[in-house]
């Protein structure tokens, strides 16, 4: 007989299975529209560029190539993504994840309660980092945050299955949500060892299980996605026109050439990609869009070899949190804990980053 636990894990990585098969393909299939709209407005307002400045077309055509490439990769993944997240919300199912998974944070040193704020990081950093206030002690908030590194929040999904899945395949996007899984449980057992664990138990109300309203998931989700597109998009734009000026003063390569030690030198990656990267601490779901801007093309696959973009989305997820993450990082912790975090992070995930991608390319 198989026990409550066991039907419990199945259950469990069930779900989570149907979840990235249903960011995969509808989003690859909501992607392909919104990109193929996009191409065709571009296409259309092209008669009117060929009149104007080069600098106008280069700040007019980069401006919607970031607009294109953010929002045709953010908001089918992380649009679908808050939809399902609210499914599991208004049905019970979330927090019987919970208690799934309360053995095996104990396990890794941590008190079954980190479940909550961990499920929480896969939406957003933000609110997971006040989250951490539920744990029974400050060093188990301390290396729940640290761990924040290795946990995809919703826009680094939208990167993985909208920039790595989408060129690539369903294998090097779960790849890298396997990769971020063992080195989420190495992660842990060395923070402790640094930090041992206080004991403590679990208790959690379970709620009973509901038949979900649409128009409530609907609602929760847009207003998850409200930051989106009164934040996100004004920056995609700006963006954009930003990295326009900045071709066209020919600043690209004093930009990027002294970091081409970790792009080139460590994760052998197009130098340019440093920009999405650096981009990416504003706002992670500015990445998409740099990272087009920055090779010129929204279609990937044609200038990355399936293994640097697999590298880069490692990269990218195992990357320091936004900057309005660490601005709560600050506050829940104060200024200096919130920049060694920000820092032995962004050093501890590139080096994980050039690690895993080698041993990929070893068993290719």
């Amino acid at each position: 007989m198989i026990n409550s636990t066991l039907w419990g894990l199945l259950f469990t990585l069930s779900v989570f299975g149907g979840i990235f098969a249903s960011l995969l393909y509808m989003g690859g299939w909501l992607q392909d529209a919104l990109g193929g709209y996009f191409e065709g407005l571009l296409k259309a307002i092209q008669p009117w560029l060929s009149g104007q400045s080069y600098l106008v077309r280069l700040v007019v055509e980069n401006a919607l190539v970031g607009l294109s490439a953010g929002i045709s990769v953010a908001v089918p993944y992380v649009g679908i993504f808050y939809i399902i997240l609210a499914l599991l919300e208004d049905s019970g199912i979330l927090a019987r994840f919970i208690v799934v998974l309360d053995r095996l944070m104990g396990k890794l040193g941590l008190p079954g309660k980190a479940v909550i704020p961990i499920m929480l990081g896969f939406g957003c950093t933000v609110p997971a980092i006040r989250a951490t206030r539920v744990l029974p002690n400050f060093r188990d908030r301390l290396k729940v945050a640290i761990l924040y590194m290795t946990v995809p929040c919703s826009s680094r999904s939208g990167i993985i299955f909208g920039v790595v899945g989408h060129y690539t395949g369903a294998v090097y996007a779960i790849g890298i949500y396997v990769a971020a899984f063992f080195v989420f449980i190495i992660t842990a057992k060395l923070l402790n060892v640094v930090i041992p664990q206080e004991e403590h138990f679990l208790i959690e109300e379970l709620p009973p299980y509901r038949r979900p309203l649409l128009r409530n998931m609907l609602v929760k989700a847009w207003v998850r996605m409200a930051d989106f597109v009164y934040v996100v998009i004004p920056l995609l734009i700006a963006g954009g026109m930003v990295y326009g000026v900045v071709a066209y003063y020919n600043l690209v390569e004093p930009i990027v050439g002294p970091f081409r030690f970790l792009t080139v030198g460590w994760l052998h990656i197009p130098e340019e990609t440093i920009i999405p990267l650096v981009y990416g601490f504003l706002q992670k779901d500015l990445v998409p869009a740099m990272l087009a801007n920055a090779l010129g093309t929204t279609d990937f696959s044609s200038v990355m070899t399936p293994l640097q973009l697999f590298t880069f989305g490692l990269a990218s997820t195992f990357q320091i949190p936004c900057i309005i993450a660490f601005s709560m990082l600050v506050r829940e912790f104060g200024i200096k804990r919130a920049v060694a975090i920000e820092v032995a992070t962004l050093a501890y995930g590139m080096l994980w980053a050039g690690l895993i991608a080698r041993l990929v390319s070893l068993l290719l």
